[in-house]
């Protein structure tokens, strides 16, 4: 018999490694060019977890399903205790499961009504989620947004989507200009 294994997931086959990882101050920010590897074709679930403490705008960071959807149709990343919203995301019909458990909150993708994804359509859904923090001024910082895919009893290694929020204030005096990484030299 053929062995089985876990599949493996790479959020950008543009580079060497799994992870992805993107600098922005707003706008969609995709999760990555993705592709999955070892796949049996049928993927039960696909698993994003991340810190409560990371989401720092709260509500007004989402996951966008497709960069034209309602916003009835976003993710919000601030709740802070379970539930379940159903989305379309590239035109994929999803249960989103919430839950928060020891400071980590998870959305579990699942197919609507049920059934399992085609690696195909995982890979369509990956495509069309993307991040975006929707806050007038966004507070600069690190998101670590942890994805696996689960086929029956076998989970992928975990990959990080990583999204750094840097978002400079051009109008700031130059007292006021101490973000190196925005201004350069601290003044």
């Amino acid at each position: 018999p053929s062995p089985i294994s876990a599949p493996v997931l790479d959020l950008n086959t543009s580079t060497s490694g799994l992870d992805n990882s993107v600098s922005a101050c707003s706008g969609l920010v995709p999760i990555g060019t993705m592709s999955i590897t070892n796949s049996s074709g049928s993927v039960d679930e696909v698993t994003v977890s991340f810190s409560s403490s990371e989401i720092l705008n709260g509500n007004s960071e989402v996951f966008i399903p497709d960069a034209s959807s309602s916003n009835d149709n976003n993710i919000q990343l601030g709740f802070a205790t379970g539930g379940t919203q159903t989305v379309t995301i590239n035109p994929i019909p999803c249960i989103v499961t919430k839950s928060v458990s020891s400071g980590i909150r998870t959305l579990q993708f699942t197919k609507s009504p049920s059934g399992t994804f085609t690696t195909a359509q995982v890979k369509s859904i990956m495509d069309g989620l993307n991040y975006s923090n929707k806050n007038a001024q966004p507070t600069n910082g690190v998101r670590n947004f942890i994805v696996t895919l689960r086929e029956g009893a076998f989970v992928s290694v975990p990959v990080t989507f990583k999204v750094t929020t840097l978002c400079c204030d051009l109008t700031a005096s130059i007292s006021e200009k101490t973000n190196v990484a925005c201004y350069g030299e601290a003044n």
